[in-house]
């Protein structure tokens, strides 16, 4: 006979009989919650590893009776690293794997992208300015003049660095040649009711 409040199997189907008592019922509470914690905990450690909130803990630590033993935390924080690590580079293409591969820890890994991807990006907003600047109409038709210079832009706006629709106008009216200078003038007193489309 099964006991009062535990559920019987019956062919696939969850029977219960009776009802729990209540330091039972808080028993099932208590241990999920604590279930859940210990995955919540686990989902967010990686996290944590990942943006040096956690580092790693001392390989030893020292008793109030001044035994030295390893630290209980670290094979944890070795595994969740580990792991992290792992993911980041099964991510990565060949070439940011040969400059990280040997860094151990994941938020160094993450840190070295981090500084990476900013340079790139300040050259690359440098470079885009820059050809913003010198672009001219010589031998392109307006249309694809103006494409060019639209799509400079947005490359710009790709990479979080948008540049005033004030400030492409003028780089645009600035590189039209000496037989547009009439227009370069009457739309240079115009450019806040301007649009580029």
């Amino acid at each position: 006979m099964p006991t009062m409040g535990v559920p019987e199997r019956t062919h696939g189907t969850v029977v219960t009989r009776g009802s729990p008592s209540p330091s039972r019922l808080y028993g099932y509470v208590d241990g999920t919650i604590r279930a859940l914690n210990d995955i919540l905990l686990g989902l967010c450690r990686p996290l944590r590893v990942l943006d040096g909130t956690i580092r790693a803990p001392p390989t030893t630590i020292t008793l109030p009776t001044d035994v030295v033993m390893q630290n209980p935390r670290l094979p944890l924080w070795h595994q969740t690293n580990h792991s992290v690590r792992a993911l980041l580079l099964a991510t990565m293409t060949p070439e940011i794997i040969a400059e990280v591969y040997d860094v151990f820890s994941a938020y160094e890994i993450c840190s070295m992208i981090n500084r990476r991807f900013l340079e790139s990006t300040l050259a690359r907003e440098l470079e885009l300015r820059g050809t913003l600047i010198t672009h001219r109409l010589t031998t392109q038709s307006m249309a694809e003049y103006l494409r060019a210079m639209k799509s400079t832009a947005d490359q710009l706006a790709s990479i979080g660095r948008p540049v005033p629709l004030s400030e492409l106008l003028l780089y645009t009216l600035w590189g039209l040649p000496s037989q547009y200078e009439h227009l370069v003038t009457t739309f240079s007193y115009a450019i806040p009711n301007l649009t580029f489309d």
